[in-house]
């Protein structure tokens, strides 16, 4: 457990800074440039992550996973085999897509064409890293991980102040990702060996398969609706939608850090086939976060005016009136953060798969509907609609695979908030009070145990 946390601690690190700089950088941009200039930033980004995506199709996380378990059993020829036939196909593998990619700028979203081939090796240069990010999490590296991605976020953001033009800034980006991977690949280098094994590589698709569609369904969600907004309103809507999704996205820094210890951790106890200890984890990790996120919510709402104003400026005031509805699917995401590692460390990938289909299907045609009617309002609660969908969907497939105790765990939890969240529509004193109650109550039904606090915290 307590190894469980050093890893959360490390990894939240490298969320906290990493995504925070993410950011700062849309605030810099929004002050120094304007809202239109960010909306061409967030359409070039979202475009760039989702082709990129599709052509690691879940590759990554398959390699992850293997290496995680391989680790665990001190496997290192293994290992070498498995990481050295990854690294070699996706250097080949990478060429082909490059040329592939360069279409993109026939594209119809609102993106300079200048910058369409920066779009492209941008997405070229994060397929070839992901593999080795892939392998030095496996091998639970979690510190050279948080330190190089760190690093390399303090590059870009410090670049926006010694470029010459925004499109400058965009050089940055797309070759961040190249200077990850050479640095990643100095790291795991005894790792690394000159072997290929195609049936290693195959293997890896076998499982591939169902994590990529997975990606890809969860890249629709997270960015699809960014490049409408762009293709139906324009670059200067967009602006507005990214910064409110930037502000929202606060509350996922630590539920994405945990989620990513959590995929290792829970392979190994797979492997050891300790379902106990795998209950714990995700009971322990769902109560925390649900907590913690909640209240910074209840936070961020009550702020949400001071700090649009100071950080984006008067211009983005508007991002007020639709930021709750992001804050709602922000928070959903919490419940359905745990569900990715449990389902690929006990082999059931095509679960997470057939749920964001699913969903997918349900939910994108309206945001084909509510876009062009409602504006950024649409795309908000579409963006509800999806995660309340999920919500749903990833909890009963929990309740399959590790019994009532989930159900219990998360009902608790809803059952204080809801009341809570009434409270806070009559003011900042209700808020405040809601909040102590909730925590108060947390205690009281045993979702927050002071003995596990003082743990984490570094008590006795």
């Amino acid at each position: 457990m307590k190894k469980h946390v050093k890893d959360v601690s490390y990894t939240t690190l490298n969320q906290f800074v990493t995504l925070g700089i993410l950011f700062l950088i849309t605030v810099v941009i929004a002050r120094l440039y304007g809202v239109s200039e960010l909306g061409v930033y967030a359409s070039w980004s979202a475009l760039g992550q989702m082709v990129s995506g599709l052509f690691m199709f879940g590759f990554d996380a398959s390699i992850l996973r293997q290496i995680s378990f391989l680790s665990g059993k001190k496997d290192r020829d293994s290992i070498q085999k498995l990481a050295s036939s990854a690294v070699f196909f996706f250097l080949g593998f990478g060429l082909l897509i490059f040329w592939f990619l360069i279409p993109l700028s026939w594209l119809p979203v609102d993106i300079p064409a200048n910058l369409a081939l920066l779009l492209c090796l941008f997405a070229y240069f994060r397929v070839l890293n992901a593999i080795p990010s892939s392998i030095l999490i496996g091998l639970e590296r979690f510190k050279e991980q948080a330190l190089l991605n760190i690093s390399s976020q303090v590059i870009i953001f410090s670049s926006l102040f010694f470029v010459s033009s925004f499109e400058q800034f965009f050089y940055f980006l797309a070759f961040t990702p190249l200077f990850l991977f050479v640095v990643r690949i100095i790291l795991i280098r005894e790792y690394l060996r000159l072997h290929f094994d195609l049936k290693k590589v195959i293997s890896l698709f076998s499982f591939a398969k169902y994590i990529g569609l997975t990606s890809l369904f969860k890249l629709f969600y997270a960015k699809v609706d960014i490049l409408l907004v762009t293709l139906f309103l324009g670059t200067a809507t967009t602006g507005l939608y990214s910064a409110g999704i930037s502000i929202a996205n606060l509350l996922t820094l630590v539920p994405v850090a945990v989620g990513t210890v959590m995929t290792p951790l829970l392979s190994r106890y797979a492997g050891e086939s300790n379902m106990k200890k795998t209950k714990g984890v995700l009971l322990v990790t769902t109560r925390y976060l649900a907590v913690s996120s909640f209240l910074s919510a209840l936070g961020l709402l009550l702020l949400a005016r001071p700090l649009i104003s100071l950080l984006y400026g008067e211009a983005f005031i508007v991002v007020e009136t639709f930021l709750p509805l992001l804050i709602i699917a922000a928070m959903l995401t919490v419940f359905t953060t745990v569900a990715k590692p449990l389902f690929w460390a006990y082999n059931k990938p095509h679960i997470s798969m057939w749920a964001w289909l699913m969903c997918t299907i349900c939910i994108l045609p309206l945001d084909l509907v509510f876009i062009p009617l409602l504006g950024v309002y649409g795309a908000s609660i579409v963006r509800v609609l999806f995660m309340t969908l999920m919500f749903f969907v990833m909890g009963y497939n929990i309740y399959k695979l590790i019994g009532r105790e989930y159900v219990e765990t998360v009902l608790k939890i809803l059952v204080v908030m809801i009341p809570v969240v009434t409270l806070s529509f009559f003011g900042v004193l209700f808020l405040f009070i809601g909040a102590i109650i909730f925590l108060i109550l947390m205690i009281v039904l045993n979702v927050v145990h002071l003995s596990e606090l003082r743990m984490i915290f570094g008590g006795k």
